[in-house]
């Protein structure tokens, strides 16, 4: 088996069974880096499970920071009932830290994001002030946020490599929000109230004085690849981008959340689309579309949130 496979499927084996998983909080250990040799002023380290690089100088504490939050992403994906850890083979998966825009367009990250996970690499490209810094002006794809919380979102990316282009994009993004739906801080993940975790999540990225909060008409998500996803957000007023990651992040707890029966299509869907270059898998009837909206809507206003769906 690989050496990056190998690793990150042993942590899988050091969390506990998913039942006792989901009550548990994920409270991370600290991180080992190996400093490497880098080229000019820049800093190259390992951790156990990625390589890290940046074109500047990164202090050592910032390093073991932000490390703690990366390793601990993959045991968190192994912590949710479904089998979504699905990491690149090979040699261990690289992120990129980048000081300047010009640099990380030029690297491959797309206009308007902060970061971007190049599946070619494979690796996870991050600008520098995003990472670091989180300015409160920030804007990018995923709206305003923790830079922590970008983080966790590219790595879940990483995290499930193999099941890139064989599922679709509004599922591989809601299970990266998810996911940093219950990053707490520093690598800690909290398992027990996902409902309350989204609601929060949720609340946070839209204007508070508007008790409704839009999310993008599913009608408008459910074909959409990789390229067309990226090509529609960006097309997107700034200020409205993050309305695509909310229904997404909405319909993957759908999924996730939804009983016993709709947990279990959606694993043997996970596993058709492993073996299956490209299934012949219906996700979304569109033909339902409309009734799952209102369920949607029925469901979340109780709990805090008064959904309004709305054409991009």
């Amino acid at each position: 088996m690989p050496r990056s496979l190998a690793i990150l499927v042993a942590a899988s084996s050091l969390v506990c069974p998913v039942a006792q998983g989901q009550q548990d909080d994920l409270v991370p250990l600290p991180v080992k880096l190996d400093e490497l040799p880098s080229e000019q002023t820049g800093t190259r380290f390992r951790t156990h499970r990625f390589e890290i690089s940046s074109d500047a100088p990164i202090q050592r504490d910032q390093a073991a920071k932000f490390s703690q939050v990366i390793d601990s992403v993959p045991m968190a994906v192994s912590r949710l009932p479904l089998p979504l850890l699905a990491p690149p083979e090979g040699e261990l998966p690289r992120i990129q830290v980048v000081t300047r825009a010009e640099d990380y367009q030029a690297a491959g990250g797309p206009a308007g994001t902060a970061g971007f996970y190049d599946s070619r690499g494979p690796r996870l490209l991050v600008l520098r002030r995003h990472l670091l810094n989180s300015p409160a002006d920030a804007t990018s794809r995923l709206g305003p946020s923790p830079n922590q919380d970008l983080l966790v979102h590219e790595l879940g990316h990483l995290c499930m490599h193999r099941y890139l282009g064989r599922t679709p994009q509004w599922f591989a993004e809601g299970a990266c929000e998810y996911l940093a739906c219950l990053h707490h801080a520093d690598g800690r993940f909290r398992f027990r109230n996902p409902d309350a975790a989204i609601r929060e999540h949720l609340r946070s990225r839209f204007n508070p004085r508007d008790p409704l909060t839009p999310v993008t008409s599913i009608k408008h998500l459910a074909g959409l690849s990789g390229d067309g996803w990226t090509n529609l957000t960006n097309h997107m007023p700034a200020q409205d981008r993050y309305r695509n990651y909310a229904t997404a992040l909405l319909l993957f707890h759908y999924h996730l959340q939804g009983g016993a029966e709709r947990l279990e299509n959606t694993r043997r869907r996970l596993e058709t689309s492993l073996i299956q270059r490209n299934p012949s898998i219906q996700w979304l009837d569109p033909q339902e579309i409309t009734s799952l909206q209102q369920s949607l809507t029925r469901f979340w206003q109780p709990r805090g949130l008064q959904l309004r769906f709305v054409d991009p």
